[in-house]
């Protein structure tokens, strides 16, 4: 008698499933470990460091305020403070996010930074990153309206994100508030907004269509009342990534679809002896000007 195939694989793994007794744990090993998510930017010289640790599934995240935070650059040695920071997002959480800080360190472009940080139990973990040099860009409008933006990155930049503004001042009980809103790439067939995401540094040239400008400006219609508002000027702002952020935005985000549950891809680090990511960006902000009242 001869057995078709598939009935063999059936009956195997049928003999497999009976003779496993064994309870299905979806955890791995578990190793208590720091983490570090430490993103440094020009946008300001005031940077951040987040340091935590691991947790099992069913425990609590543990925190490390007691961790000593430096960053080493050449000769100059600068230590962070820990502090609490409010969220702009208090619809899950309400708790403050606490984290180190450190005042006065300003980017310079090209520059090896260290990071070291040490903390009571777990000891000490360590990162390097390079800040980017400073990207441009070029814009010119078509004849339909749309707005045809040229990148070009810094030498030592992986990635950008390059996002449009529209600026612009409002009214309310006499007091004038300047304003931005993010004007999206394009509007999409089911009428869906879609902003930017980052780009590899070869994609130099990113698109906003004029109807997504329409319907910024039609939702800020909405929004306030007749002749309050008006438009100051246009916004790009570019974002750079380096290879680090890159990589970590890659791994988190490289999905096919947002079905997908993938097993195989492990999770990017970068920290020695820890997990998280120490990454830099930069950004360069070039203006327009609109004027307008609505």
């Amino acid at each position: 008698m001869k057995f078709d195939s598939t009935i063999l694989f059936v009956l195997a793994s049928l003999a497999m499933f009976l003779s496993c007794d064994t309870a299905f744990n979806p955890d791995g090993p578990y190793k208590e470990q720091l983490v570090v998510y430490a993103l440094f930017s020009t946008r300001s010289d005031t940077q951040y460091v987040r340091v935590s640790t691991t947790y099992q599934t069913q425990g609590t995240s543990g925190g490390a305020p007691d961790a000593q935070v430096t960053i080493h650059q050449g000769n100059a040695i600068f230590a962070f403070r820990d502090t609490l920071i409010d969220r702009t997002d208090t619809t899950r959480l309400t708790s403050k996010i606490r984290a180190y800080v450190s005042y006065g360190l300003h980017l310079e472009a090209g520059f090896r930074y260290d990071l070291s940080v040490m903390q009571s139990s777990l000891g000490s973990v360590s990162s390097h990153a390079t800040s980017l040099y400073r990207g441009t860009l070029v814009t010119e409008t078509n004849s339909v309206g749309n707005v045809s933006a040229r990148v070009f990155p810094g030498v030592n930049a992986r990635a950008f994100v390059l996002r449009m503004y529209i600026e612009y001042s409002v009214l309310r009980d006499s007091v004038l508030t300047t304003m931005r809103a993010e004007v999206p790439q394009y509007v999409d067939g089911a009428g869906e907004a879609v902003y930017p995401s980052p780009l590899p540094r070869d994609r130099a040239i990113v698109v906003f269509e004029r109807p997504g400008f329409n319907a910024t400006v039609s939702r800020l219609r909405l929004e306030h009342s007749p002749g309050t508002v008006r438009l100051l000027r246009t916004v790009f702002v570019l974002t750079q990534l380096d290879d680090w952020l890159h990589a970590y935005y890659s791994t988190v985000n490289g999905f096919p679809d947002s079905g997908t549950l993938r097993l195989d891809e492990p999770d990017f680090t970068n920290i020695v002896g820890g997990l998280g990511v120490f990454g830099m960006s930069s950004e360069t902000v070039v203006t327009a000007d609109t004027t307008g009242n609505m």
